[in-house]
């Protein structure tokens, strides 16, 4: 199973500086799993992931960036993406933008990006009708 983390509907806990980097921690990551192509994809959520910037900057202050994500995109190679591989790593400079409900903001720049699990990977569908 494939997953991808969808910054949109997300739920951010906490937003760090830490050594260098910046840490967007989610306790409800919006996740897409992908199936074989005969079959739909299925949306569900993960907790406990974080994305991690490496060598970041960011364009706002910290405090306050938390809940839940309206909008969200991350340029890497010079394209836009509203989702990532979850687990992945990508050795590249990239763009993080995020747009909460509460209408914070944040930019960030940083040489590259791990997007991945803390603890066990776990995914539950959702059960939304």
């Amino acid at each position: 199973m494939d997953l991808l983390l969808e910054f949109s509907d997300s739920e951010v806990a906490q937003v760090e500086q830490i050594d260098g980097s910046l840490r967007v921690r989610f306790s409800a990551a919006c996740v897409i799993s992908s199936t074989p192509p005969s079959q739909p994809s299925v949306q569900g959520y993960a907790q406990a992931v974080e994305l991690l910037l490496f060598g970041a900057t960011a364009t706002e202050p910290l405090a306050g960036l938390m809940g839940r994500v309206l909008r969200g995109r991350i340029a890497m190679s010079g394209s836009w993406a509203a989702r990532l591989p979850l687990p992945s790593r990508i050795d590249a400079p990239v763009q993080l933008e995020l747009g909460f409900a509460h209408q914070g903001t944040l930019t960030a720049l940083g040489d590259g990006v791990e997007c991945r699990f803390i603890g066990e990977p776990n995914f539950s569908e959702s059960l939304a009708c």
